[in-house]
């Protein structure tokens, strides 16, 4: 089974996750150019995690928008989202705790 999660993100968290990531990934490794590292955000996050897809985009808020933190919102009607779909049971959770637990490493 295929899920498909969007969590509202801010870019300074996008940022914080990408660079946990990439750390994993590349541990001892520095980035001379940050453009770099804001192009690749999600393919870190993507590859950290093993997930299939992960990208950001921007979703169209439906309805009333106050459980979104207004620092996840890019206009009035906008939200920045983090969004991942990976192969799942139907008893799992995204993301799972292993794949939090290897991002915490």
């Amino acid at each position: 089974m295929h899920q498909l999660f969007g969590f509202p993100i801010t870019v300074d968290d996008l940022e914080h996750l990408a660079t946990i990531a990439f750390n994993h990934l590349r541990p001892g490794e520095t980035l001379d150019t940050p453009t770099f590292m804001v192009l690749n955000f999600p393919t870190f996050i993507q590859q950290s995690l093993r997930l299939p897809i992960c990208t950001v985009a921007r979703g169209q808020v439906v309805g009333p928008s106050e459980n979104i933190p207004s620092e996840c919102m890019a206009s009035p009607t906008t939200v920045q989202l983090l969004v991942v779909w990976k192969d799942s049971d139907d008893d799992d959770h995204c993301p799972t705790q292993r794949q939090v637990r290897i991002l915490e490493k």
